[in-house]
């Protein structure tokens, strides 16, 4: 999984803002967030289906998440998944001074 650390909200806003989409399974459960670079490949090779298509209703009806899995994945399928495009971000509270 990357990890992306912001000092600040406007920082991770400035870099990321319309950049991050969250994923979930074939049964709407959130797995985990993607970067944009990630969500077009993914995107374009079907592995993943962006809620505003229209397949997406037929799939799952009660995701949280921008896009889902297209297909079912069992438990560790699911985190190779999360190892490989998952991405967590962190922003400080606090801005340290040096």
């Amino acid at each position: 999984m990357k990890e992306l650390v912001f000092n600040t909200e406007r920082d991770f806003l400035d870099e990321l803002d319309g950049k991050v989409y969250a994923v979930s399974n074939s049964t709407g459960w959130y797995i985990c967030d993607i970067l944009e670079e990630d969500y077009i490949r993914l995107t374009d090779r079907k592995i993943i289906i962006d809620m505003d298509s229209k397949t997406y209703h037929n799939l799952v009806s009660n995701a949280d998440s921008d896009c889902i899995l297209v297909n079912t994945f069992d438990s560790n399928t699911e985190k190779q998944f999360i190892e490989k495009y998952g991405v967590k971000i962190t922003i400080n509270k606090y801005k340290q001074y040096e």
